[in-house]
């Protein structure tokens, strides 16, 4: 391997670890974003301000789904960049049975997409709680 390629190696190493971690790092954010919006609907007595904070969780939610697949996405072609580099080392196997832990990811923000449809849809249809609050 020559000096050119060793370097374009390196660099895909590099821009593969901070990928990895501003994905999540993002997690984190979002998942602390949905937590404080998820507290603060339980907080307050006005309906309308609960349907705008369960359209504003759900709106996040979604744009973190397309966060979550878009950084995947990098992370996926960078490793695909390095094995490149190396075919005979098989840096990344396909054959290991399983799933790649950043694909986890993907559970959490659908997860908040469907509790944001319940609450939204509890909000807007459901009578029993005009005040809008959640009675737990």
């Amino acid at each position: 391997m020559n000096e050119m390629e060793l370097d374009k190696l390196r660099l895909f190493e590099n821009k593969l670890e901070h990928e990895t971690t501003l994905h999540w790092q993002r997690n984190n954010y979002f998942l602390v974003t949905m937590s404080l919006f998820l507290l603060s609907i339980s907080q307050f007595s006005v309906r309308m301000v609960s349907i705008f904070i369960g359209f504003l969780g759900l709106a996040i939610s979604i744009v973190w789904l397309l966060v979550n697949q878009r950084s995947s996405g990098y992370i996926g072609y960078y490793k695909q960049e390095i094995q490149k580099f190396n075919k005979e080392a098989d840096l990344y196997p396909k054959n290991i049975r399983g799933f790649q832990i950043r694909h986890l990811a993907y559970f959490l923000p659908i997860a908040f997409i469907i509790v944001w449809v319940m609450l939204v849809s509890l909000f807007l249809f459901d009578q029993t709680y005009p005040s809008g609050k959640i009675q737990w």
